[in-house]
């Protein structure tokens, strides 16, 4: 074998390792553990591994599965330990190959500790080609929660609050100038003319209501006397000269005119 074929072929080697390195660490950095059968899979990781306290955890449970098998549902362990579901999963299905079809449950949680903690395994229930139930777990995920105020420090320490930022104040500009001027002189010649129409209004002269007719007065004196008893009691001469009054303030009155 020459010395060239020697060295491509440990390069391709090295590079094979490279590869097969890199994905072992990108699968154990994500977090993600698989179980398998013949007609299905599943697997279950973290987004991150390291997250702060009261942070949501974004947790993937994924099964793949093909004809006859088929999924019922995703049980969380009982005893999830520090860990809080937050909300309810989210659900989604697509297919991944001919035959193969992909159900992706993710679950919110959070953690109120600091520590390095196991999530532990979901079970996923699921259908067989006997029609039978049967369970499958995924592994557990290991994550690290931190705490706020130590990464601050850690970080770049606690800064002291800074003092409140007061905008600069704005002068109104000339169009805003001249229109409050226009508003407000539409508002005194409202206010003025309301005023004016105030006092017009206390100051005319009530009219004075018309005279009643001479007959009609006439006419109320004549009942009036009519109604008495001047005649039962047998006074006789009272009661014409009441009724001559009468007449005679009639006639004394000065007649309206009556055109033709």
């Amino acid at each position: 074998m020459s010395a060239n074929l020697k060295r491509v072929l440990g390069e391709r080697t090295r590079t094979k390792a490279v590869v097969a390195v890199a994905v072992v660490a990108w699968l154990a950095a994500a977090g993600s553990h698989a179980a398998t059968t013949d007609s299905i899979r599943v697997k279950a990781f973290a987004a991150k591994s390291e997250y702060r306290i009261g942070d949501r955890i974004e947790f993937d449970v994924v099964v793949e599965w093909k004809s006859p098998a088929e999924p019922i549902r995703v049980e969380p362990d009982p005893a999830l330990g520090q860990f809080e579901i937050l909300r309810s999963p989210e659900l989604k299905r697509k297919r991944i190959g001919l035959r193969w079809r992909q159900e992706r449950t993710r679950y919110f949680l959070a953690a109120f500790e600091t520590g390095e903690f196991t999530i532990p395994g979901f079970t996923v229930v699921y259908r067989d080609a006997d029609d039978s139930e049967k369970r499958i777990a995924t592994s557990p995920v290991n994550i690290t929660v931190q705490s706020v105020v130590a990464q601050a420090a850690s970080n770049e320490g606690i800064r002291e609050a800074k003092p409140p930022v007061i905008p600069p104040a704005r002068l109104p500009s000339r169009r805003s100038l001249i229109t409050a001027a226009l508003m407000v002189s539409l508002a005194a010649i409202a206010a003025a003319l309301a005023i004016r129409a105030i006092r017009r209004r206390r100051t005319r002269p009530v009219p004075a209501a018309p005279p009643r007719p001479i007959e009609q007065i006439a006419r109320e004196q004549l009942a009036l006397i009519a109604r008495g008893d001047l005649l039962a009691r047998g006074l006789i001469k009272e009661y014409f000269d009441q009724v001559s009054d009468v007449i005679r303030a009639y006639l004394g009155q000065p007649q309206p005119l009556v055109e033709e």
